[in-house]
């Protein structure tokens, strides 16, 4: 899948991560930006999984099928995050992009 903004999600993560839009190194958890929050919760949401919002990510080590996002997520409009609502979105190197639980 390939949501719309998809690029330009990309490049807005990679800067607000502090990696100028290159994921090389992991990085530590970073608050959102509510537009990004917004994008990742549906994104993950479009695999059925339960994400009201996207709290914070940390962005890992490129994989072998693409660039990874740890991300957790949480209730929208409070404070915290749900136990056990971490994932792993990985941007594919086709553009495209996959949603697991994280393990």
């Amino acid at each position: 899948m390939k949501p719309a903004g998809f690029s330009r999600l990309l490049v807005g993560v990679g800067v607000m991560l502090g990696s100028g839009g290159a994921f090389a190194e992991p990085t530590p958890q970073t608050t959102l930006d509510p537009q990004i929050s917004a994008t990742l919760a549906r994104m993950i949401r479009s695999f059925q999984f339960n994400c009201p919002a996207a709290k914070t990510a940390s962005e890992e080590k490129k994989g072998q099928y693409g660039r990874v996002l740890h991300v957790f997520c949480g209730p929208a409009g409070k404070n915290g995050v749900y136990n056990n609502a971490g994932f792993r979105v990985t941007f594919r190197d086709d553009d495209r992009f996959t949603v697991e639980p994280w393990r």
